[in-house]
C-alpha cells in the first residue's frame, strides 16, 4: 500500500463504475486544474469513455487501446472494465511526482476482478512522449493483442503547448505501426485556449496526420480529435 493513497469509487453517467486510487489529500480531480494535471481530466476523460463505449458498439473489432498521459487511467479502465478491451496504461515518471505510475498499478489491481469478467485486460507502462525506444515497446505490445485494430486516446494532453510537437510525434509513430487499424482519439476541453488545440492540428497535419474535430455530446465542453495516418 502505497503511503497516504486513498481508494474511490468513481461512478460516471449511464452507471459505469471504476475504482480509482489517488493520492489522500486529492479530495476532488477538478480542484487541482492548475496545481496538477495528472488529476484534473475527470470532466474530459468521463466524456471520452462515455463516447469511445458507445462507439465500441459499433466497432467491436477494436480489442486494443493505448492511453497517453493516462494520470488516474479513468478513460482506459473504463474502456477495460466495461468493453472488455486490451488496455495500456501510459504515462512518464516524473522525480517530482514518483509514485504516479505506482497509483495506476493500484488502480489495476483494484478493477482486475471486473476486467477479467468483462475479458479484458490492464497494464501499466512508462511512456514519455517523444522518446521512440519507449514508443516502440508500446508498438511491440500492440503486437502481441489478439487483433490488431487498435485506438490511441488522450484526454486533456495538451495542457501545455512545449509538449504538443512530442505528443504528435508519438502519436504518429504508435499510428504508424499498424496505419490501416490505427487511430487516434483525443479529447480537449473547450475550456482550454484555443492555441493548444490549433497546434495540435498545425503539427499533426505537418506530420501527415489527418484529423477531424468532433463536437462531444450533449453539452459541447470538451471536443474530440479524430487522427489517422
Amino acid at each position: 500500500m502505497l503511503r497516504g493513497a486513498v481508494r474511490r469509487l468513481w461512478v460516471g453517467s449511464k452507471g459505469r463504475e471504476v475504482a480509482i486510487w489517488q493520492r489522500h489529500n486529492d479530495m476532488s480531480l477538478h480542484s487541482r486544474w492548475e496545481q496538477d494535471n495528472s488529476f484534473l481530466p475527470m470532466g474530459s476523460a468521463q466524456a471520452l469513455a462515455n463516447h469511445l463505449i458507445d462507439l465500441h458498439t459499433s466497432h467491436p473489432m477494436v480489442r486494443t487501446v493505448v492511453e497517453l498521459g493516462a494520470g488516474c487511467g479513468f478513460a482506459g479502465l473504463s474502456l477495460a472494465r466495461h468493453c472488455g478491451i486490451n488496455v495500456i496504461l501510459s504515462d512518464r515518471r516524473l522525480s517530482g511526482d514518483p509514485i504516479l505510475l505506482d497509483l495506476l498499478e493500484l488502480s489495476v489491481a483494484e478493477n482486475a476482478e471486473a476486467i477479467e469478467r468483462a475479458a479484458g485486460s490492464a497494464r501499466v507502462v512508462e511512456l514519455e512522449w517523444g522518446r521512440a525506444d519507449q514508443t516502440e515497446q508500446v508498438c511491440r505490445l500492440i503486437d502481441t493483442q489478439k487483433s490488431r485494430s487498435c485506438w490511441i486516446i488522450g484526454s486533456e494532453v495538451t495542457y501545455d503547448a512545449k509538449t504538443i510537437p512530442n505528443l504528435v510525434r508519438t502519436i504518429q509513430q504508435l499510428c504508424a505501426s499498424h496505419p490501416e487499424d490505427t487511430v487516434a482519439i483525443i479529447a480537449i476541453d473547450n475550456g482550454r485556449p484555443s492555441s493548444l488545440s490549433e497546434m495540435l492540428q498545425s503539427e499533426a497535419e505537418c506530420a501527415g496526420i489527418h484529423i477531424e474535430k468532433r463536437l462531444a455530446a450533449p453539452d459541447g465542453d470538451c471536443s474530440f480529435y479524430h487522427m489517422h495516418v
